[in-house]
């Protein structure tokens, strides 16, 4: 068995953001109370749009993340990160003094038949909920048993990404399923997680790609890989990363979102209609009138963002409401 050296914190997000070099320089905002300018970057309004997992900006809450479809937990709960570790700790064994897990004597389990087929449906089940404390130890045992079945490889990657917060764990376990069923999707997506986290973004976006060509309806990681594009210059890769899954993805207004900011740069009439397509396919426009909002601020068409503001503020139920939304 490997060793499992817990990470501190898991980095991994739903957006890389835009460099000044890649997605465009820097462009102007007006601050609506003050009636001041600010310069941001591209890079800023991709973050607000890009979903950080701790710092999601008031998703509507049936909104589940794009891992989540790929059967991994939707956040890396940045906060629990310290608990998590400790429940990883209590579960395989004590730290040693150089900092790995001792996992103590190995002991080999012995099972029979149903009780395999049992644990391995439990196993399975536990991390699909994100069990993962629950689900670890019947998978430790799996390992030692279960070694050619690629749902309990995947299932463990899964864990040690999310709960162990452990990229080694990660490689060993999904690059052991994708021997065992080289189509799997979610192997790639955890691979090119651990490669993006690493900087290693050639890497991430080559297993971005490889999940797109197995499920391109994954919209999120269509996101990760246009991100990667744009931080490397290459805007019309990026953007037809987005066309592409919006092709797939017709009624996802995420995608509008990243798709207009990425074309405001060279053409803000564009990205003005993509915003407002946005707003009207979700349920709760708010979201996307938000950027539509900064959008005006930054264009200095004081007059729409005055009038969409009325707007937003009727929508939610008053100035107050907008002043709590906007914090």
């Amino acid at each position: 068995m490997h060793s499992r050296m817990p990470i501190l914190q898991a980095s991994f997000l739903l957006w890389v953001g835009l460099m000044a070099t890649g997605c465009g320089g820097g462009v102007s905002v007006l601050n609506h109370s003050a009636g001041e300018e600010e310069a941001v970057s591209d890079r800023s309004n991709w973050e607000r749009l890009g979903s950080n997992p701790v710092v999601e900006v008031e998703e509507e809450a049936s909104d589940r993340s794009n891992w989540e479809r790929l059967g991994s937990d939707p956040v890396v709960e940045e906060e629990a990160t310290a608990d998590r570790t400790e429940e990883h700790r209590a579960t395989t064994g004590l730290l040693t003094e150089s900092g790995r897990i001792d996992e103590g004597p190995e002991q080999r389990p012995e099972m029979d038949e149903m009780e395999l087929a049992v644990r391995r449906r439990l196993a399975v089940a536990l991390t699909e909920e994100y069990e993962y404390a629950a689900a670890w130890p019947h998978l430790l045992a799996l390992l030692e048993l279960d070694q050619e079945n690629p749902a309990i490889q995947i299932a463990a990657a899964q864990a040690c990404l999310y709960w162990s917060l452990d990229r080694e764990c990660v490689r060993e376990h999904a690059a052991r399923a994708l021997e065992l069923r080289p189509n799997d999707h979610r192997a790639h997506a955890f691979l090119g997680h651990v490669a993006q986290e690493e900087g290693d973004l050639e890497a991430a976006a080559h297993h971005y790609r490889e999940v797109l060509s197995l499920r391109p309806q994954e919209a999120g990681i269509a996101v990760l890989l246009a991100t990667i594009l744009c931080d490397q210059g290459r805007r019309q890769e990026a953007e037809q990363a987005l066309l592409e899954s919006l092709h797939h993805n017709p009624l996802d207004g995420r995608l509008l979102l990243h798709l207009a900011v990425l074309v405001e740069p060279a053409d803000p009439t564009r990205a003005e209609e993509l915003f407002r397509q946005a707003a009207m396919l979700s349920e709760d426009p708010l979201f996307a009138y938000r950027h539509l909002l900064r959008f005006y601020q930054r264009q200095g068409r004081t007059h729409d963002a005055q009038q969409l503001q009325e707007l937003m503020e009727a929508l939610s139920g008053g100035p107050r409401q907008m002043r709590a939304i906007r914090k």
